[in-house]
């Protein structure tokens, strides 16, 4: 059986249980990215920011290509055990491979599943194919790095029963997790420590529709020799100025920073919805993520349509966010001239629309070729977005050209 699909309720990144006793399969994505602006590099995830500098306007497979393989051993029918392995670039700026699934899985019931280990957190619509590029028509969905941290150390329960036409899916998950960061300038450690990772969601999928509600909260720590050198001049100095009444929102800013090291209230919320009709598919995510720490609230919307017309699909997406919060200078004191840079960066309101194409030569073989046209409304924003800035500020606009070729195996 294939990797699963993206048009399923709960979409899923390891394999579906088969008459197998043991399954070795796997995927993966060779992904050419380049920037139109030599200002603007491009990075996902936790690299290193000089590496992205380094290749600014420049054709670059580092960014995006993954590799994922996995065993399933199945020795009864209600029991599975599943590990994955997945290969991308990381923190150190080179690929690496972890284990990104490692759990067991056991229905109890007809409509019940339990898995311990680790398992991807279910956030988002794709949360679970987002790196399985066959089962995805655009390459990358921008909003995601809203919480970019995909799985953790814990398990799930799942509950599914017919529902009218369809199939409804209650899910809960829970756990924690450790998400590695490139190391400072100067190679201290840098690291988030998320002790509490939980929340679920709730889908209903018939034939044409999928319907889909999710929350999670977590626990965010920054930790690290990098943060604690940082946080040990600012908190102190915050709450100096708040103490000799020259600042009256200084002692709020204090606990919001230090807040950065016990540990950030974060909480992601979505409410999403497929549609397909023939050859023609609809989707759109609403995601809302709210923190009481420094990290911007932001709003954020993407609309996909995609037409399928024999072994074709153009595609369009729409994309966009909107912060509320900690996204301009508030400081009027010239010593946290710094942290105002950090609240303008935050400023990460943008829109991105994109245009691509498709093309599946096999049943386990594809590629694709979009082009992504991104405007920010601010030229400082970069908080929480793959863009790196090479000189001052980011261009307003600026134009990211991929290509990607897709694998099953």
């Amino acid at each position: 059986m294939l990797l699963g699909a993206a048009g399923t309720s709960a979409p899923r990144a390891e394999i579906a249980p088969g008459p197998e006793a043991f399954a070795l399969r796997g995927f993966g994505s060779l992904i050419a990215t380049k920037t139109s602006d030599e200002r603007v590099g491009w990075r996902v995830q936790n690299q290193p920011i000089e590496q992205a500098r380094h290749q600014a306007g420049e054709w670059s497979l580092g960014p995006e290509s993954v590799l994922g393989v996995q065993a399933d051993l199945y020795p009864q029918s209600q029991l599975a055990a599943t590990l994955q392995v997945l290969a991308m670039n990381r923190d150190h700026g080179h690929g690496e491979a972890a284990v990104e699934l490692a759990f067991l899985r056991y229905r109890f019931a007809p409509e019940w599943q339990l898995r311990l280990g680790r398992i991807w957190t279910p956030s988002f619509l794709n949360s679970e194919t987002r790196y399985v590029g066959y089962a995805n028509t655009t390459i990358r969905n921008t909003n995601y790095t809203l919480y970019q941290i995909t799985n953790l150390d814990g398990g799930d329960l799942r509950w599914q029963r017919r529902l009218a036409s369809g199939n409804l899916t209650l899910s809960a998950y829970l756990g924690k997790n450790r998400y590695s960061l490139p190391n400072s300038a100067s190679g201290a450690e840098d690291f988030y420590q998320l002790p509490f990772i939980g929340g679920g969601f709730v889908a209903w999928e018939d034939r044409n529709w999928l319907l889909r509600s999710s929350y999670t909260k977590i626990e965010l720590q920054r930790r690290g020799a990098a943060n604690a050198s940082l946080l040990a001049v600012t908190v102190p100095a915050l709450r100096a100025a708040a103490a000799s009444g020259k600042c009256a929102i200084c002692a709020d800013e204090a606990d919001k920073w230090a807040r950065t090291w016990t540990g950030v209230d974060y909480r992601v919320a979505t409410v999403a919805a497929r549609y397909s009709a023939g050859a023609w598919v609809i989707s759109g995510e609403y995601i809302n993520r709210s923190t009481d720490g420094t990290f911007p609230d932001v709003d954020a919307f993407d609309l996909e349509i995609n037409y399928r017309w024999r072994d074709w699909t153009p595609y369009f997406d729409y994309l966009g966010a909107w912060s509320s919060s900690n996204n301009k200078p508030v400081f009027t004191q010239p010593q946290f001239a710094a942290l105002n840079r950090s609240y303008a960066a935050g400023h990460i309101d943008r829109t991105i629309l994109t245009a691509g194409l498709k093309y599946d030569l096999s049943e386990n073989f594809s590629v694709r070729a979009e082009v992504a046209r991104i405007r920010f409304a601010d030229p400082l924003a970069g908080v929480g977005f793959a863009p790196v800035q090479v000189g001052a500020t980011l261009p307003e606009n600026y134009t990211v050209t991929s290509i990607a070729v897709d694998v099953l195996f």
